[in-house]
């Protein structure tokens, strides 16, 4: 047998090994087997208790944060799933991966609640890097699979990961798919773990995963790179407002009321009553932008956020245009500091007291 025809064998045997390998990994952590199991798509932390070094992000506390997800999924404390008031919906500002348990936004809100003898349970279902896509298919998948689940209020704290629009994704449509893609979506777990590694790249792309930042290092400036950001936002504000749309629909049909939140970065700021964005630019789409245009950017989806949940009839709070945010509330700019959980926590309890 010549050297070439060896080469050759060697390397069919080691595709077969890897195909087989791969089928392996497949059949046991997708969900070709399993039809009717959807929680396993969503990458879910299940009974997992975690412990982070923080001391690279911020200087609050002992330095660690404690992450505890239980057997459905969720953070925080609650009776039953059949007992839940407030459920919290959205990716890692709700999901808050280095806050430690009882520091987090949630745990703030409640803990206000019992100062005034209410008992008001408020769930963490966020999920790092989601957007209102992955939002709407934890309804499908997700919570369908809890058992006896009842949720009174929905809070669905949005609007960041989704101001990057995936022009032509397949997982902005709303409808089923079709064809081999679909099929790989609905079941493969590789692909899935593929998504979830462009997700990160997307986030350290646009600087919105867990990076410190030193806002003293950083040059400011008062003047946008564009000029009709209404122009270029509106083509990917429509298919989020059928996102939105489509995520209160979900919340009615399992019995509970949406409450909208909407959201604020520290790429931009308020000094002395006038806007200042980071002068560094990005790309957004075919434009150049900096934290100015970032400010005008933001503020138009969340406009359409509270747009669409008030003609729904949904409660609603402007957290972008309320809190006064501080430099020291941000470890990044998009996560909160426990000091900016607990700020959070407050401002929402001022705005929802009144439900309980």
């Amino acid at each position: 047998m010549g050297a070439g025809r060896r080469k050759l064998n060697v390397l069919l045997v080691n595709l077969v090994v890897l195909a087989a390998g791969l089928l392996i990994v497949e059949l046991v952590f997708g969900q070709w087997l399993r039809p009717h199991d959807r929680i396993a798509r969503l990458n879910l932390l299940v009974n997992r208790t975690l412990s982070f070094d923080v001391t690279p992000l911020y200087r609050d506390g002992d330095g660690k944060a404690i992450y505890k997800r239980d057997q459905f999924g969720f953070r925080g404390f609650y009776p039953h799933p059949s007992r839940i008031d407030i459920l919290t919906v959205g990716g890692s500002t709700t999901d808050q991966r280095y806050i430690t348990e009882g520091k987090t936004w949630q745990d703030v809100l409640a803990r206000e609640f019992r100062k005034t003898g209410k008992n008001v349970s408020v769930v963490n279902a966020g999920v790092d890097g989601q957007t209102t896509y992955g939002h709407i298919k934890n309804f499908d998948w997700w919570l369908s699979s809890v058992p006896d689940l009842r949720v009174k209020y929905f809070l669905f704290y949005i609007g960041l990961n989704d101001f990057y629009p995936a022009e032509g994704s397949p997982y902005d449509s709303l409808e089923p798919g079709q064809g081999f893609r679909s099929l790989l979506s609905e079941n493969s777990a590789l692909y899935h773990l593929l998504r979830t590694i462009e997700g990160s790249y997307k986030a350290w792309r646009y600087g919105i995963g867990h990076l410190r930042m030193d806002s003293s290092m950083l040059k400011w400036t008062t003047v946008a790179r564009q000029s009709d950001h209404p122009q270029i936002m509106q083509e990917h504000l429509a298919a989020y407002q059928q996102r939105l749309e489509a995520l209160l629909a979900r919340s009615r049909r399992f019995g509970g009321e949406p409450i909208c939140v909407t959201q604020s970065v520290r790429y931009f700021k308020v000094v002395d009553g006038t806007v200042v964005g980071r002068a560094d630019t990005w790309r957004y789409r075919d434009y150049e932008i900096n934290g100015a245009d970032f400010y005008h950017m933001l503020g138009i989806l969340n406009r359409r956020t509270l747009d669409v949940c008030r003609e729904a009839g949904a409660q609603v709070v402007d957290v972008a245009g309320g809190i006064e945010w501080e430099d020291v509330d941000f470890y990044d700019p998009a996560h909160n500091t426990p000091r900016g959980a607990e700020k959070l926590g407050r401002y929402l309890y001022a705005n929802l007291h009144h439900l309980f």
